[in-house]
């Protein structure tokens, strides 16, 4: 007996030894699923908390496609530690929102034999004491038509100190414009519920149902993201009449007209401007339109600039611009073009046609009135011109008169002698004709009047002087008719 204790209890160490390697595979996997908050509230976060200890399999990655339409898969993260004793953590932690109230299910997980059941959670639609969430969206008009456009609205609540993130829309088969968002108010069961609303504008392309879909409706509450179930709406757009033109517009148009010149002078320019905003109206059609249109005789009307005016969001939502340059070519009161638009009227499915009018023109002819004013200042030119011509030449025949007056007065014969040699000095052709002083007094005496009687004196005393007396006496026979 001796003999086998004394090997008995070393084996026994030995073997104990020998699988003490082994021993942290021996230990039990465990495996724990855990919900937080207990009772989650539809918009506000649920955390769903996987820990596997001991477990020599990794916890599984997670995909929308394991939670189905009933929860929003919106984070997940994973850690693992370990001691020194070989025991090892997982933990997971899934972030999820519910997509629905009522009683939602967690997906059941096994790992390592360990397993988490399929778990039941009830979300309450609002928390306890807390009117639920007021979510309406409104479509108008109900049933369009094809190329007509739709105010899209969708409100929020916005109580609660709610900060809601941008609501993007979508659609299928039409086109989707965000408009500004309106702070406002709501009356629900007697009551006022303050909201914003979210609004864009549709325009359908073809007839049929047309869906429109919010998939994500997102707002903060002090720092914490809430996310409700996204919203949808279907319209039934009609079709278009099978006569009415493609990029024509439907629904009255928008035209909004800038003043005109109202008065222009034959060969004038100037411009008649418009805006006008209409879904779907191209370039092209608004091109046409105006080709059609009526001008008066009176102006001449050339090509259209036409430009898109682009909104907020630096898109275009149907807005053109339009300048139509003309010039006056006849006078009279002219009547402006009347603009005519025509449109699809919705409600009674019929053409219809929007008229919008710049007025009348007086235009005038300024020609006769400048020709009337370049003549008389002419006229005027001339006269002043003759007048001044009467003055100067006065004014030369007195500068002459008070020249002859003077001689006469003073009887400066040498004087006189002077001037009739300077006389025939300037005027060699003229000696001839002017040989004798008397003679030539005769010929000052025609181009000065009333100068003969003031000279007779002094006449008489200058041949005097030059001829003796009596070839004065002659000389005053023969030319007494001149100096009388």
């Amino acid at each position: 007996m001796r003999f086998r204790s004394r090997f008995v209890f070393p084996g026994v160490a030995l073997v104990l030894w020998g699988l003490s390697p082994l021993a942290p595979f021996a230990r039990a996997a465990t495996l724990s699923c855990q919900v937080e908050p207990a009772q989650p509230i539809l918009g506000q976060p649920v955390r769903w908390q996987l820990r596997a200890t001991d477990s020599p399999q990794t916890l599984p990655t997670w995909t929308a496609a394991n939670f189905g339409p009933d929860w929003l898969l919106h984070a997940q993260s994973t850690s693992s530690s370990g001691d020194g004793k070989g025991h090892s953590t997982q933990v997971a932690e899934v972030t999820l929102y519910p997509m629905r109230s009522g009683e939602l299910a967690l997906p059941a997980l096994e790992l390592a034999g360990s397993r988490c059941a399929v778990q039941a959670v009830q979300v309450a639609s609002h928390a306890p004491g807390e009117q639920p969430l007021y979510l309406a969206t409104h479509i108008n008009p109900a049933q369009p038509m094809v190329g007509e456009p739709v105010r899209i609205e969708l409100d929020v609540d916005s109580a609660g100190a709610l900060s809601w993130d941008p609501i993007a829309a979508e659609a299928a088969d039409a086109s989707l414009r965000s408009l500004p968002t309106l702070a406002t108010a709501v009356e629900v069961e007697g009551g006022s519920v303050p909201v914003e609303r979210h609004a864009w504008s549709l325009l359908p392309w073809r007839a049929g149902e047309t869906h429109v879909h919010f998939p994500k409706i997102a707002a903060r509450r002090f720092g914490q993201l809430l996310i409700y179930p996204p919203q949808s709406l279907e319209l039934r757009v009609r079709p278009l009449p099978a006569y009415w033109p493609a990029n024509l517009p439907v629904g009255r148009p928008q035209i909004a007209l800038q003043p005109a010149p109202q008065s222009l002078r034959i060969g004038q320019a100037a411009v008649l401007r418009f805006l006008i905003r209409a879904p779907g109206l191209t370039a092209r059609m608004l091109g046409q339109i105006l080709d059609r249109q009526a001008t008066p005789e009176g102006l001449r009307f050339h090509a259209p600039r036409i430009h898109q005016v682009l909104g907020p969001s630096g898109e275009g939502d149907g807005r053109w611009q339009v300048d139509w340059p003309l010039r006056a070519i006849s006078r009279g009161l002219i009547r402006y073009p009347v603009l005519h638009t025509p449109y699809m009227d919705p409600q009674l499915a019929a053409p219809q046609l929007a008229q919008a009018s710049w007025g009348r023109v007086q235009v005038t002819d300024p020609r006769p009135r400048n020709l009337l004013v370049g003549l008389m200042g002419a006229t005027a030119l001339l006269a002043g011109l003759a007048l001044a011509r009467f003055a100067y030449c006065a004014l030369c025949q007195g500068r002459k008169r008070l020249k002859w007056a003077r001689l006469a007065q003073n009887q400066d014969v040498e004087g006189l002698n002077q001037l009739w040699e300077q006389s025939r000095g300037r005027y060699p052709s003229h000696a001839g004709q002017a040989h004798t002083l008397r003679a030539w007094l005769e010929q000052q005496a025609e181009t000065v009047p009333g100068i003969a009687k003031e000279l007779n004196a002094l006449l008489a005393r200058a041949e005097a002087q030059r001829y003796g007396p009596s070839l004065t006496v002659l000389q005053k026979r023969h030319d007494s008719r001149i100096f009388k």
